[in-house]
């Protein structure tokens, strides 16, 4: 069971466990990674409004927030709030549990919406998280953030108006992605060495399994698994038979559709060059190819109809 509390003096030093190796890492807050304890405890405890922790069955600290007002003054209504769960707790429900306590602990406090300033695109569980928890992505600033390893990366500003907490239902289920897709195929041998041309080259990992005794060939990346199957029957794919048209993968930019197509044609695969088909939108480039059970594939670009609908979900409405 997990209780949230107020900051204690003598809980500085289990705080400082938690917030110095995510400081340290840089992938999520914008404090210098090299910032020292005490700038630490004057920016998590001595400057916020408030700071609160939280306290597991053993009396362990697994997590921590502070809650400020976003602005002085004219914008003084409106709150910040900042979190950190310790590695050892991760998984468990505490970022939720913070956030839950943080929203209903600012309205008791006569705040009336809670703004994160900052929240670091490739930090995708707390995106989903905050979405979750009725969160809106009210702006998107292009390069915003340098993340260590992977260069400057794109920050939301995410916007939540405090209702009554204690009469908010809880959120809808959102679905947040396609798990995985099965794709049976006539020759598992064929298939297999058709994809293993094609999706390495964009990225994803192989491993395989069995299931009810036959085997299952798995390729996967950070968001999906796409797993080939053996086919009962002997039909090929008929892209205009009910079922399953085609298949489409998304990639940032158009240069990277163009590199894809350049990587697939050099395994050998028989992409088509990539084109714009302002007949789907105004900035659609694709390539296409077609696997041995024909079964149409693509790789498009990100667009920006598909951004807006990511990043502005609850402000363009139904």
């Amino acid at each position: 069971m997990l209780t949230v509390r107020a900051y204690d003096t003598r809980d500085w030093p289990a705080v400082w466990a938690l917030l110095e190796p995510t400081f340290r890492a840089g992938e999520t807050y914008t404090f210098a990674r090299d910032i020292t304890e005490a700038q630490a405890r004057q920016a998590w405890v001595d400057a916020p409004t408030a700071t609160f922790v939280a306290v597991d069955t053993g009396n362990r600290i697994a997590g921590t927030y502070f809650l400020k007002p976003n602005q002085p003054g004219q914008g003084g209504h409106v709150c910040n709030c900042g979190y950190v769960v310790g590695e050892h707790a991760r998984g468990l429900g505490v970022a939720s549990a913070l956030c839950e306590h943080s929203q209903r602990e600012a309205a008791a406090r006569g705040f009336r919406a809670m703004q994160f300033n900052c929240v670091v695109s490739t930090n995708e569980v707390a995106v989903q998280l905050w979405r979750k928890l009725g969160f809106a992505m009210v702006g998107r600033l292009p390069g915003a953030f340098r993340h260590p390893t992977r260069g400057d990366v794109d920050a939301f500003v995410m916007y939540k108006t405090l209702a009554d907490q204690a009469a908010t239902r809880a959120p809808e289920p959102q679905v947040i992605g396609i798990d995985h897709v099965y794709i049976t195929v006539s020759d598992l041998a064929r298939s297999e060495a058709f994809y293993d041309r094609v999706l390495p080259a964009l990225g994803f990992r192989k491993n395989r399994f069995a299931l009810n005794d036959e085997p299952h060939v798995q390729y996967y990346n950070r968001h999906f698994g796409y797993v080939l199957r053996p086919a009962r029957s002997g039909q090929t794919h008929d892209p205009y038979a009910p079922g399953l048209h085609h298949f489409c993968l998304r990639v940032d930019t158009v240069d990277d559709v163009r590199a894809a197509a350049a990587a697939l044609q050099a395994a050998g695969v028989d992409a088509t060059e990539p084109y714009l088909h302002p007949g789907y939108a105004p900035d659609y480039w694709a390539t296409f190819f077609t696997d041995p059970d024909g079964m149409r594939l693509e790789i498009t670009n990100y667009r920006q109809e598909r951004r807006d609908r990511h990043d502005r979900w609850d402000a363009l409405g139904a």
